[in-house]
């Protein structure tokens, strides 16, 4: 049976949670079993590993998984094992010792309730799995590094430790318990379970599933069990709760923020269902968790699980585990998540969040009903931070579903705006992969059911109007400060006010962790507060955080009272004359945010100061993790000295992340959950890292705590952060890096030109070419003035400038360019200098990707000399110019000279480097290519098939070069016509090079049409057709129209056309092609006379022979133009010939056919392999035409 024809899978993830929300998870399960079993079995003793897959959970929840997936337990006695494994854990256990919590009676725990199902105490996971039908996954980190998780299962990493030992590392969460040991002798390791906002659960287990069950394998079901909001329902306890508490309610914080933003993943998914009790029960503590009695939890779960929604959607995934229905593979909702190009997140809802009830009701009534063909535009106002985005997040939440595509987009400014709307569009992939801004607005207008957010429109000049697609569908909303907007739509405008007394106390005391008061009456000091705050959201989410956290870290209880009075201690703050920019509503924020930034630790102070001058959003942690492996300075082209400021801000940077005991990774996460713990930042998760979100006012008040000259050096350790991450090896990291480069390059008066060319190297690798240019032309005319035209910095931003140029395509300018600036920089430092070399060895490159092979071999040779001069024939420099020449002169036709200089090449690394040293690695794999290119395809595929193993223990099996030799294996097989073997590895390195690079690739491209060749020559040609469509879609989008690679992949489909009998599509497609082919390679290049071949043929099948006749006509003359008296002429002559007779042209015909015995006769004796084929299609034809031969007689 093939992976295609096995039903769609089931998996289950339980989130962290605290003792009682890990219990409510059970009794969740237990409620939607009772929907799946129809019969009369009680369903306490029905077993879950039935219906689920796959289970998977981190924190307390991995033991729930653990129970039901590796011991394969029933509910009832899942149930009575968490009961008795939480009691010993932490009611009998002092949770004010250090560590927090023992994980010794935990262990000794587990190993007894193994043992009571006749398993050895000591079994692995494999073992204890192997007569189950379902399968576990937890996870757990090593201890250096919490943000590289790593999954525990039977079949997967580290499959040798005992079941204990992985439980006990997926559960040793920071704060809550010590890290774990784990295994023995030289296996021993170190491990903590995953830190919070560090790890996403179910995009973990969606990953590790892949690698378990196949990318082709389906997925029916997701159950996703939280741990739910608090709704305060139990007084926060007087005195203070334990760090581990703390943690643990930010756990469940972070577990429902994280599967909030995977599951817009899931639209696409049939059945994605995520549960959490509303009311939660998170405040109850360690010590007194068992005061919620298990009939108490029991009780609210089912209350929930009730309720009319969630029936209705517990409903539809029970009949989605029943019929296994294979909604989506595993590898594209994978993919899915992977996309090198990933859209702006939507900021996730706020567990703090209160719900407008006004407001609310004024958006459903404009929003989800519209007239036909009308496009609805929801505008809402109001105040920086009163809701406005929250509003708009939970309008997702709600009714996402209800959209095809949902876009949100940062509309501070127009060059925000347009990047986050273009990067929306890019990740949809295949065609729209280099979509741009312009063609992301085309789209709107072409496609309906998408809903497109901008975010923050504030500025009055941003003209919204243009970026508002001119259709008659769509849903767009904005949220502004501008309610001059409104003016825009007629009714759909609401203004988003301040709380209500209600609702400003409940966003307070849901912030606070305590109890809503059923009347206001009874408790003043919150109604006070409210009013003293305006009724501003964000200033009472600040005030309620403050309050939980101090009491939470301290014997004393924060009362809403002892805030008042710190209030008054801010007065000062409020009248201050420094603030007069401020209104009260500003005032008010501050304050707050004043408060709380008192209680911070002084290096999450500086990390603040420091974020400050990031982008708001999106503020990656790997850019910090690669500045601390970096040591902080990374300039590759270090043209300008750096002034003192620069070593400051490297100490500085230094300070902060790099504590000489404690791990870079363990300081951000202190940081992060520090700045969580009083709301001032969320993370998120995306395929690459974690980022920081802050809200926009939090963000630019943390930019006035200090006065200039501090923020100054803080400004300054951020920018080097960014341009420290301009380089190769983090291509996944440079979209989301580009927000951070447009407010760094419009927040500094002048950038430091090493800064400058760091970015506009980025840029321009993004595709943004516009503002790429425009720094490279700032650096030409610094170089210029600061230096004079005549220096070799100036030569070399004449350089940088160039390829620029080249990137786009404009190879007259590009070529111009780097001859100007070589020249220069060989007049002023000499051809040896390293900026001359550098110059033409761009020069060179650029000459070899034009196509201009003879100039490029010119190049190459003498770069080559100067450094053999220079440095000597085994200098690896020389022989690296030795390969690229040995590569341009296989291209050039000269196969023995390529041979003979690339294996000499690879003799003399061998001397110099490892055997598995990449650079000897790629030198072989040229060798083979080489070999290819020269049908030498034994020697071709005995070196690929060598590389490959290489390529993988060296580079790893997702690296670019270790794919794109899978890929030139799979052509060396194509080339042999071995369609069969190379199907899969074409299949696979296909796959790989999407993961990695994306579909707009040009190895990505080119991998696409072997693949179509494939398909075509095993007969399978509707699946050609559409890849070869997709192909031409990602041509246009990538190279323009006009690229030789866009104009063969046009002549390509339509010949499919033809073949496939679409004989419409195909004289559509070729006439195009015919146009763009005359235009861009003149009227007599080979592929212009292919395609007016190819329209010929197709008129003459359709019998339209007047246009045949045309078409042929032109063909021909053209023909014996280019190549006189041939065998080529002889057959369009006789496809002529026979459309005249067709067409009764009786004179024409037969002029021709002399025309072809004549030619028949002057070509009697030539070497054409043709001439046979041409002698029997004239006779042919001579037979076939009644009468032609006595006429012509």
């Amino acid at each position: 049976m093939s992976v295609s024809d096995l039903g769609g899978l089931n998996i289950a993830c339980f989130d962290a949670g605290s003792p009682a929300d890990v219990l409510s998870q059970l009794f969740m399960l237990k409620e939607i079993l009772r929907s799946l079993d129809t019969t009369d079995n009680e369903v306490e003793d029905l077993k879950p590993s039935r219906y689920i897959d796959l289970f998977g959970g981190s924190g307390l929840g991995a033991i729930v998984a653990f129970l039901l997936g590796s011991l394969g337990m029933t509910i009832s006695e899942a149930l009575e094992a968490l009961q008795m494994l939480l009691m010993v854990v932490f009611c009998e256990t002092d949770p004010k010792r250090t560590p927090i919590f023992d994980s010794s009676p935990l262990s000794d725990a587990l190993e007894s309730i193994i043992q009571s199902t006749g398993k050895m105490a000591t079994a692995t996971m494999r073992e204890l799995e192997e007569n189950l039908p379902s399968q576990t996954v937890l996870f757990a980190c090593p201890r250096e590094d919490i943000t590289h998780c790593l999954p525990l299962s039977a079949s997967g990493h580290q499959s040798k430790f005992t079941a204990v030992e992985v439980v006990i590392a997926s559960v040793s969460s920071p704060h809550l318990f010590s890290h774990a040991e784990v295994g023995s002798g030289r296996r021993k390791r170190s491990y903590v379970g995953p830190g919070i906002a560090f790890f996403n659960p179910i995009r973990e287990i969606l990953r590790e599933a892949e690698r378990i069950y196949g990318a082709e394998r389906g997925i029916a079901t997701v159950l996703s069990f939280g741990s739910g909001i608090s709704e305060m329902s139990v007084e926060r306890p007087r005195g203070g709760i334990s760090e581990a508490e703390s943690y643990l309610n930010e756990a469940t914080i972070a577990g429902g923020v994280t599967t909030a933003e995977v599951g817009y993943q899931f639209f696409a998914v049939g059945a994605y269902i995520r549960l959490a009790v509303p009311g939660g029960f998170q405040n109850t503590t360690l010590n007194s968790w068992a005061e919620w009695d298990t009939e108490n939890v029991e009780r609210r779960t089912e209350n929930y699980m009730r309720s009319e929604e969630v029936t209705k959607s517990v409903r539809y995934a029970t009949e989605e585990i029943i019929a296994r229905s294979k909604n989506v593979t595993l590898g594209r909702l994978n993919y899915t998540a992977i996309r090198v190009v990933t859209p702006k997140a939507i900021p996730p809802v706020s567990p703090y969040f209160v719900l407008r009830s006004e407001a609310w009701d004024f958006m459903k009534t404009n929003l989800l009903t519209a007239a036909m063909n009308e496009q609805l535009l929801f505008i809402m106002s109001g105040m920086g931070g009163v809701g406005k985005t929250q509003m708009t997040s939970f309008w997702v939440q709600e009714y996402g579903t209800r959209y095809d595509r949902i876009f949100f987009v940062d509309a501070r400014s127009p060059k925000s705006l347009r990047n986050d709307l273009q990067r929306a569009i890019r990740s949809l992939g295949g065609e729209y992969g280099r979509a741009t801004f312009s063609e992301a607005l085309d789209y709107l207008g072409s496609h309906k059911g998408w809903l497109l957010i901008y975010d923050n429109a504030d500025d009055p000049n941003l003209g919204l109007e243009e970026y508002i697609p001119k259709v008659t569908h769509g849903t767009i909303i904005v949220t502004t400060r501008n309610r001059d907007l409104g003016l825009l739509t007629a009714v759909r405008h609401w203004e988003l006010g301040p709380m209500s007394t209600e609702e400003g106390v409940e966003a307070l005391c849901r912030a606070a962790h305590v109890p809503v008061p059923g009347d206001l009456r009874d408790d003043d000091t919150a109604v006070k507060l409210v009013q003293r705050l305006g009724g501003l959201a964000l200033a009472l989410v600040q005030a309620g955080s403050y309050c939980y956290r101090i009491s939470s870290t301290t014997i004393l209880y924060f009362s809403f009272l002892d805030y008042l009075a710190l209030l008054e201690v801010e007065e000062a703050l409020l009248d201050d004359p420094t603030m007069s920019t401020l209104d009260d509503y500003g005032k008010s924020v501050y304050a707050t945010l004043n408060i709380s930034y008192e209680q911070l630790p002084e290096v999450t102070r500086q990390f603040l100061h420091m974020a400050a001058y990031f982008h708001h959003s999106d503020i990656a942690l790997l850019m910090l993790t690669t500045a601390v492996d970096n040591d902080f300075h990374w300039d590759k082209m270090e043209r300008h000295k750096r002034p003192p400021s620069y070593q400051e801000a490297r100490h500085g940077l230094s300070d902060l992340l790099k504590p000489p005991t404690r791990a870079t990774i363990l300081r951000l996460h202190d940081i992060v959950f520090s700045l969580q713990s009083f709301s001032l930042v969320t993370p998120t998760m995306s395929p690459t890292s974690v980022l920081l979100r802050f809200h926009p006012i939090v963000h630019s008040w943390a930019r006035t705590q200090l006065p200039v000259e501090p923020n100054s050096h803080f400004r300054q350790m951020a920018t080097q952060v960014v341009a420290g991450c301009c380089n190769e090896t983090l291509y996944r990291l440079h979209p989301i890096l580009v927000p951070h480069i447009y407010v760094m390059i419009d927040r500094h008066d002048v950038l430091h030109p090493n800064d400058r060319v760091a970015f506009q190297w980025l840029l321009r690798d993004q595709g943004d070419y516009k503002l790429a240019e425009t720094l490279a032309d700032e650096q030409v005319a610094h170089m210029i003035g600061e230096f004079g035209e005549r220096h070799n910095f100036t030569a070399a931003a004449i350089g940088n400038l160039a390829v620029v140029h080249a990137r786009q395509g404009r190879w007259e300018e590009a070529i111009d360019g780097l001859k100007h600036a070589t020249i220069l920089s060989d007049q002023l430092v000499g051809a040896d200098h390293p900026t001359t070399l550098s110059l033409a060895e761009n020069l060179a490159q650029t000459y070899e990707k034009q196509g201009a092979l003879d100039e490029a071999e010119r190049w190459y040779k003498e770069l080559m000399k100067r450094w053999r001069d220079a440095a000597g024939e085994e200098d690896l420099r020389t022989l690296l110019l030795m390969g690229s020449l040995s590569r341009v002169y296989g291209k050039n036709g000269k196969f023995q000279e390529a041979e003979s200089l690339s294996l000499y090449v690879i003799a003399t690394m061998s001397d110099l480097l490892e055997e598995n040293d990449p650079i000897l690695l790629r030198e072989r794999s040229n060798l083979g290519n080489l070999y290819l290119q020269n049908n030498h395809h034994e020697e071709a595929e005995l070196i690929h098939r060598e590389s490959i193993p290489l390529f993988k223990t060296t580079l790893g099996e997702t690296n670019p070069v270790t794919s794109a030799a899978g890929g030139m294996l799979a052509v060396t097989l194509l080339q042999q016509e071995r369609w069969e073997e190379a199907e899969p590895l074409l299949v696979d390195t296909l796959k790989n090079s999407r993961r990695m690079f994306g579909d707009e690739h040009p190895e990505t491209m080119r991998l696409m049409d072997e693949l179509a060749t494939v398909y075509l020559e095993t007969g399978r040609h509707g699946e050609a057709e559409e890849l070869m469509e997709d192909l031409l879609k990602l041509r246009t989008s990538t190279a323009g129209p006009h690229h030789e690679d866009t104009i063969i992949a046009m002549h390509d489909l339509a010949s499919m056309y033809r073949r496939h009998e679409k004989f419409d599509k195909c004289v559509e497609l070729a006439s195009k092609c015919l146009i763009v082919t005359e235009r861009v390679k003149g009227e007599q290049a080979d592929l212009t006379l292919k395609t007016l071949e190819l329209l010929g043929q197709a008129y003459t099948i359709m019998k339209d022979w007047k246009n045949a006749n045309s078409i042929y006509t032109i063909l021909l003359v053209r023909q014996r133009r280019k190549y006189g008296p041939s065998v080529t002429v002889g057959d369009t002559i006789l496809y002529l010939s026979k459309v005249c007779f067709e067409d009764n042209q009786l004179a024409d015909g037969l002029n021709l056919l002399t025309e072809a015995m004549d030619l028949a006769e002057q070509l009697e004796g030539c070497e054409d392999p043709g001439l046979p084929d041409f002698y029997q299609q004239l006779v042919y034809m001579l037979h076939q035409i009644p009468g032609a031969l006595s006429k012509i007689s």
